[in-house]
């Protein structure tokens, strides 16, 4: 499932409980949660309508370090700054804690003044009265049993907490130690394991101790047979978690990831990210320490296998943003082979984010990493990647270049036998052909790939989906039929709901070229109410063309302006110019529809610079914009010029319908210059394009000015 679609499941559950009944969610220390757990929670705020939910977040300051606008503009939520307990409220509090304590009041002053209204202070502060011995309940009652005026206050609350843990006895100290080291929830079986030899019977015994204290409660164990604990607050973990040195941290780090590793059992991918997580803590505390040698790389790369493989689990769930934080841990600590597979999955990950410099870059350290430690598959793997992400970034860099670089590249990993390579290079060969206009050659090579689509990973498999159904759409092939392409490509990517929403909007667009609106708005209002329960809007970035060329078959230019601009604009900010180009041109073309030429042309003139020289697309989009702007002029020659142009640029394609379009504007420029004939036979051309692709709205269209032409 993917993460977008995890959090949509999460937030139907918690609406379907406070249904029921008003339900409250608390969510405490949430400045240590990762960025996915954050958006989680964002989602649950912006998103649930409705239900009698109230999330209750608590956290440090730092957390507004991480996320500088958390809670900001959002509807029905508000922030509360803790301020110190008033000393009265904390006097209350000791009352609270204790009942009537017999504790003086000059010791009572100094313990006010120096918790600074930190109620944890106070409780901490008894606490380690209570374990000296100062405070006894007798009869019923908190006694002082000597003057405490005298007593010791720390002046912070970290001093404090590890003054407290000071005063353990060494065998609880080891013990509490331990527990620290897998976080704030441990298990007794890890402690054990941690704990010295002639220690470890004495483990239950001692964590019962503790949990006496209040340093410690029972809580519910992951690992059936095993008994679990956490720590009463995460400042205590943590104390006791500094209060060793790095050396002991990183063998105890590495031996508990092996007591892990045979606790989890069959379950071990479920905590092979906390596993991984371990191992590189251990190895960067050793790195802290030395110089690495053999034994230290290859704990490194122990650990950045385990990072990777979890990687490959938050991709096929569409968690790029923790996918690509895991990969960057693995590439900082390890070498050779494993480093080379980091940085590749990194550059595949940040492409999928669009993040298209930061891929290219990570590609190039990719190729260099495989090469230097002779894993020319993988290199091959990269220098596709790079061929891609180049194609998104520089004009100059034509689809030609990356259609033989990813032809060369597939020759090779043929001959090395690298199956992953091979469909890799494939899915990016099946887009080739599509960029170049030929949609049947994209889905005959992507049909290669449909009876084994079930094994492969869920991104190929999104990218198959989307290529076949875009094909369909703008190819050759009738509407009717690129529907049922529709209905058969639905099935492989069933365990993703943003990309069955994506290929939702294609499926409106085929709808709009039928000419049923009233099922087009449902199928779009459907698309839109499901980006919005899922709470990602943004992912429909993708789709503003099938949108605004929808838009444009129904009559909606200004509609359409709109979905043409919004593409632009996203692209922009992306830095990215392959589509860009395409986008700005046909912005281009709506502009004319509405009669802003001037607009037009500036939008034309943009397209002609970010367009590369084998961009069909773009190449024939600006120039059927461009030539309207010159026939609205009046400078009829330099239109029909223009309208030949893309006409025979289209012409190379089976772009059906821009075949059709670009007919259309060669009469609309005739028409213009009162050659009525030549225009007469341009819009039949057009008509009988539009008539075999199944276009109802332009068949109408044309029908009408070929009526007008003639007099009817």
């Amino acid at each position: 499932m993917a993460a977008e679609d995890g959090h949509w499941g999460i937030r139907k559950l918690l609406e379907h409980l406070a249904h029921e009944r008003p339900l409250v969610c608390v969510f405490d220390d949430i400045h240590w949660a990762d960025p996915a757990f954050l958006e989680l929670i964002e989602h649950l705020s912006d998103w649930t309508r409705d239900a009698p939910l109230l999330i209750v977040c608590v956290a440090r300051p730092e957390l507004l370090e991480l996320r500088q606008n958390w809670g900001g503009g959002k509807l029905n939520a508000t922030t509360i700054l803790l301020e110190p307990l008033a000393a009265d409220e904390v006097s209350h509090l000791v009352d609270n804690l204790l009942g009537r304590a017999d504790i003086p009041g000059a010791a009572r002053t100094r313990i006010l003044e120096a918790a600074e209204g930190n109620p944890l202070f106070v409780e901490e502060m008894l606490g380690m009265l209570i374990d000296d011995g100062l405070l006894r309940f007798e009869d019923g009652a908190w006694r002082a049993v000597e003057d405490l005026a005298h007593v010791t206050v720390p002046p912070t609350i970290q001093l404090l907490l590890a003054a407290r843990l000071d005063r353990l006895d060494a065998e609880d100290r080891a013990v509490i130690e331990r527990g620290a080291i897998e976080g704030k929830v441990f298990h007794a079986g890890a402690v054990t394991t941690l704990t010295p030899e002639d220690l470890r019977p004495q483990v239950r015994t001692r964590l019962l101790a503790l949990a006496r204290k209040e340093l410690i409660r029972p809580d519910r164990a992951d690992f059936a047979g095993e008994d679990a604990f956490r720590f009463r607050h995460l400042l205590i973990r943590d104390a006791a978690y500094r209060a060793m040195p790095k050396e002991q941290r990183a063998e105890l780090h590495q031996r508990f990831a092996e007591w892990l590793e045979r606790a989890a059992g069959e379950r071990l991918a479920e905590y092979e990210e906390i596993l991984g997580y371990h191992l590189e803590q251990a190895y960067r505390y050793r790195a802290e320490l030395g110089p690495p040698d053999q034994a230290m790389k290859a704990l490194g790369r122990s650990a950045a296998a385990r990072l990777i493989s979890s990687a490959e689990r938050a991709q096929e769930r569409g968690d790029f943003q923790v996918a690509e934080k895991l990969l960057n841990g693995a590439a900082e600590i390890s070498d050779g082979k494993i480093r080379a597979r980091s940085l590749f999955e990194l550059s595949q990950t940040q492409f999928e984010k669009n993040d298209f410099p930061a891929s290219a870059e990570t590609a190039r350290q990719a190729i260099d990493a495989a090469q230097s430690s002779g894993d020319p598959a993988l290199a091959l793997r990269a220098e596709i990647v790079l061929s891609e992400t180049l194609g998104q970034l520089d004009p100059t860099y034509t689809l030609e270049r990356t259609r033989a670089a990813t032809e060369e590249a597939l020759r090779r990993l043929q001959d090395l036998g690298d199956d992953a390579g091979i469909v890799q290079a494939t899915i990016t060969l099946s887009r080739m052909p599509f960029y170049n206009g030929q949609c049947m050659r994209c889905l005959d090579i992507t049909g290669e790939l449909l009876e084994r689509a079930s094994d492969l990973p869920y991104t190929a498999r999104r990218r198959i989906a989307l290529n076949r159904v875009v094909s369909g759409y703008f190819g050759p092939t009738p509407v009717d039929e690129a529907l049922r392409i529709y209905e058969q490509t639905l099935g492989m990517v069933a365990d993703s709901i943003v990309t069955q929403a994506l290929l939702g909007e294609v499926h409106a667009a085929l709808l709009a070229m039928q000419g049923r609106e009233e099922e087009f708005r449902v199928e779009l209002e459907q698309a839109d109410r499901l980006m919005d329960e899922i709470g990602l809007p943004e992912a429909l970035a993708e789709t503003y063309q099938g949108r605004g060329e929808a838009e444009r078959f129904l009559g909606h230019s200004d509609r359409a302006e709109e979905q043409f601009r919004k593409s632009v604009e996203q692209w922009d900010a992306l830095g990215e110019t392959g589509f860009n180009s395409t986008m700005t041109a046909l912005l281009a073309s709506v502009l004319c529809d509405l009669g802003r030429f001037d607009e037009a042309e500036a939008n034309v003139n943009r397209s002609r610079e970010l367009s590369a020289e084998d961009d069909f697309a773009s190449q024939a989009a600006w120039r059927m914009a461009q030539a309207r702007v010159r026939s609205h002029r009046g400078e009829h020659d330099e239109a029909l010029r223009l309208a030949d142009e893309a006409i025979a640029i289209n012409g190379a394609t089976d772009y059906l319908t821009w075949q059709a379009e670009s007919d259309e504007i060669r009469g609309t420029v005739l028409t213009a210059a009162g050659r009525m004939d030549q225009a007469r036979e341009a819009y039949s051309r057009a008509l009988e394009r539009f008539e075999r692709k199944g276009v109802a709205p332009s068949v109408v269209r044309v029908r009408a000015r070929i009526a007008e032409l003639l007099g009817e």
